[in-house]
């Protein structure tokens, strides 16, 4: 493929970015709901004079340059700021630094994922409006039922599986389980975006519901399972650790009710499907994670390395070769990468998100999202559209105090949550 046809749809992707936000986030969750799944994922990389291009690279160039343009409506504020762009400086250096040391391929592979958390970070914070429930129905169910949708095909075709069985597609050894860890957690967030938002109760609400939750529960990735626990516990202390706002959705003891009958369900079905029980009791990744991370910790290192990680080179944890994988942790290679500096900064902008709806009239979306990633980030990194969607999020309980812009925040903020606060208010309870 010539550069000039590369370049087509490179610009096209551009223009949506940055006139069609919502489009282009929609398609982005589309794509990479697709690549965690076994039997669906696209193959989109490309090669150039030996370089492997990979369609996050574009993807981080796209939202990059968007966020560049748009950056006067950088919509975060305090020290959700600062923490946005401690992480940003920390990942810039650290990729220069990385590609000055072992050269650009070396350097853009080790520091990818993170150069797209931020890039996508940034492109969802830089919005002329707020984000609203339709928003988040579109870029964040959508994908899931996509998703969901795609782990039924891959039950139908290869029957369960389990986190420890194996399986032929086309000809290549894979995972007995239909959808990777990513692609079930999005389902799991899909859910609770379906079931915390305000409106009417419907047939296809509650179809929408079960189906993203028995996914979540069949493809059989643990460290969802325990997401989803924590997500649940949060939700059913709703009512008692005294969320603030209009009393919305379920009372105590309706939740309570509900709970032990899911629980009941889950068990239900784990005693009868093999496979759960064969995932639910295998401890092989598990104690194999556990010691990549103590392996990792023990390593000494400097007060630099373990304050700001990698961003000036390797250190003595994250020299290229060492370790066979990387550390399959939130918090492990938040330090190896970033230090505890960039650790605090990323613990401070989950902790945003999870006051980002305790204002909220059903539930307190931000404080269930932030439950579900803390779990989840135990044993394996956020994924990029996780910080999208921490971005949404944050943006979504912002109001834009800068003049004729006002109005609009504020009519999308209450659109997302319900509110009959007045703006100020809103504002100081709001913006970290």
């Amino acid at each position: 493929m010539s550069g000039a046809l590369i370049l087509v749809p490179f610009f096209a992707l551009g223009f949506i970015a940055v006139r069609h936000q919502r489009l282009f986030l929609a398609l982005f969750m589309v794509l990479t709901g697709l690549e965690n799944t076994r039997d669906f994922a696209p193959n989109l990389t490309m090669t150039f004079s030996g370089l492997s291009v990979y369609p996050e690279d574009l993807m981080t160039i796209v939202c990059a340059v968007a966020a560049l343009a748009r950056i006067g409506q950088w919509r975060i504020r305090g020290i959700t700021r600062t923490a946005a762009l401690v992480i940003t400086v920390l990942v810039g250096l650290g990729v220069i630094s990385w590609i000055w040391t072992f050269g650009i391929a070396q350097g853009t592979n080790s520091w990818r994922e993170e150069v797209l958390r931020v890039a996508i970070l940034l492109y969802a914070t830089t919005r002329p409006r707020t984000w609203t429930w339709i928003d988040l129905r579109v870029i964040i169910v959508g994908p899931a039922i996509v998703v969901a949708l795609a782990a039924i095909v891959g039950i139908l075709l290869f029957g369960f599986g389990s986190s420890s069985s194996t399986i032929v597609v086309h000809g290549v050894m894979e995972t007995g389980r239909p959808v990777w860890a990513s692609g079930s957690l999005l389902m799991l967030i899909g859910l609770w975006v379906t079931a915390l938002s305000a409106g009417k109760w419907t047939a296809l609400r509650v179809l929408i519901i079960l189906l993203l939750g028995s996914m979540v529960l069949l493809t059989q990735n643990r460290s969802v399972w325990v997401s989803a626990i924590l997500g649940g516990v949060v939700w059913w202390l709703g009512p008692r650790i005294g969320t603030r706002g209009r009393s919305g959705g379920l009372g105590g003891v309706s939740r309570t009710i509900l709970v032990f009958l899911v629980a009941a369900t889950t068990a239900f079905v784990g005693i009868s499907v093999t496979a759960l029980g064969q995932s639910a009791s295998s401890d092989g990744t598990w104690l194999w994670r556990v010691a990549r991370w103590v392996d990792s910790m023990n390593i000494p290192r400097s007060w630099i390395d373990w304050s700001l990680g990698s961003a000036f080179g390797p250190t003595p944890a994250s020299t290229p070769g060492l370790f066979p994988t990387f550390a399959h942790s939130l918090y492990v290679d938040s330090i190896e990468k970033t230090g505890f500096i960039g650790l605090a900064a990323v613990m401070c902008l989950l902790i945003a998100v999870a006051r980002t709806h305790v204002e909220s009239s059903v539930a307190p979306l931000g404080l269930v999202v932030c439950a579900c990633f803390l779990g989840y980030g135990t044993a394996y990194q956020v994924p990029s559209w996780g910080w999208m969607l921490a971005g949404m999020l944050l943006t979504a309980s912002l109001v834009d105090q800068h003049g004729g812009d006002q109005n609009i925040a504020h009519t999308g903020m209450r659109d997302l949550t319900r509110l009959e606060k007045p703006v100020e208010r809103v504002a100081d309870q709001a913006v970290l």
